[in-house]
């Protein structure tokens, strides 16, 4: 099979071994991240009308994950969900969001300039006559990994949809930091080129997978 360089692999390679990913991306960690992404995706599914507040915390109560014995206390599970849904009840009822065109949905190409497909999904796409934007949504932030999937999202956006997008925000929802990266100063081979300094440089981790 193909070799794929895919964001969940970037993430569980990067950190050497197993252990140490388990470490650093506990089983709380993945909960958490699972219910935001189902929050916002049925959160923009619905017509704009209904993006309210109060339907956002209709779809918080009903994906927010019930096993609390995974997270490393009470305190920690108590004030996780205070941080989380203030910083959604903040980030999502954007009105200049209407209809994304993308959301949460997984992009692959073969890249024949790096010989293995690049896949990485999407969280939200909007697009309009006066803008292009992706939306990233984070729990956990590392320097590294975020600088990699800046490079994914360009070299992906030439690729599927031949246009450039005019910024990235990566929204931290654990402490509200938003990280906006314009792109004007860059292009598809700077893209290819970081990327293929991942793959040379990470080939003897394995980091992407058969």
């Amino acid at each position: 099979m193909p070799r794929v360089l895919s964001e969940r692999e970037i993430e569980k390679r990067l950190y050497g071994c197993r252990h140490c990913y388990q470490l650093l991306h506990p089983k709380w960690l993945d909960m958490v991240e699972r219910a935001t992404q189902q929050i916002i995706y049925h959160y923009y599914s619905l017509p704009c009308k209904r993006r309210t507040s109060l339907n956002l915390l209709h779809l918080i109560s009903r994906y927010w994950p019930k096993e609390y014995q995974a997270f490393e206390s009470a305190t920690h599970m108590v004030e996780t969900t205070a941080k989380i849904v203030d910083h959604l009840l903040f980030f999502l009822p954007d009105q200049r969001i209407t209809n994304p065109i993308v959301l949460y949905e997984p992009m692959r190409v073969w890249s024949n300039a790096l010989q293995l497909h690049v896949q990485f999904t999407f969280d939200l796409v909007e697009r309009s006559k006066d803008h292009f934007i992706i939306k990233r949504f984070i729990i956990h932030e590392d320097p590294y990994i975020l600088e990699t999937y800046k490079y994914m999202l360009i070299y992906l956006c030439h690729e599927v949809f031949n246009d450039w997008p005019d910024h990235i925000e990566f929204i931290h929802l654990l402490t509200g930091k938003k990280i906006d990266i314009s792109t004007t100063e860059m292009n598809v081979q700077q893209a290819i080129h970081y990327l293929s300094l991942i793959k040379d440089s990470q080939s003897r981790k394995r980091l992407y997978h058969h």
